[in-house]
């Protein structure tokens, strides 16, 4: 049974990054350029809920009657694109703006603000 899940969670995996390979790069490029920011917990419950969907299709696929091997040919990619809109928006939602990264790397004026009061 063992071989059952591996195969699932290698084609869900490749499959999952067939489907955003031309974006991948994208999105680790901004993400490294500018950033996460703490959000609280709304981009962490929206990811949650992401992987829940994940998990539930895995497990439709543990439990399915039909020849797995055709069964994920037939239907894991087209599962998966399903989710790539969200996971763009949660990381872009966790993800710093341009104005915030900069505001992070650009000098505190407060010492040139609080010199020109004295």
């Amino acid at each position: 049974m063992g071989g059952r899940y591996a195969t699932i969670a290698q084609r869900m995996l490749h499959e999952f990054l067939q489907v955003g390979r031309s974006y991948v790069w994208l999105l680790l490029v901004w993400a490294l350029a500018l950033g996460w920011r703490r959000r609280g917990r709304g981009t962490a419950a929206a990811l949650l809920a992401l992987v829940v969907v994940a998990v539930g299709y895995f497990f439709v696929y543990v439990a399915t009657h039909l020849e797995l091997t055709w069964h994920l040919a037939t239907s894991c990619r087209r599962i998966l694109t399903t989710l790539w809109p969200s996971l763009v928006f949660v990381f872009f939602a966790g993800s710093a703006s341009v104005e915030e990264a900069l505001r992070r790397t650009a000098p505190s004026r407060e010492g040139t603000r609080r010199e020109k009061q004295l």
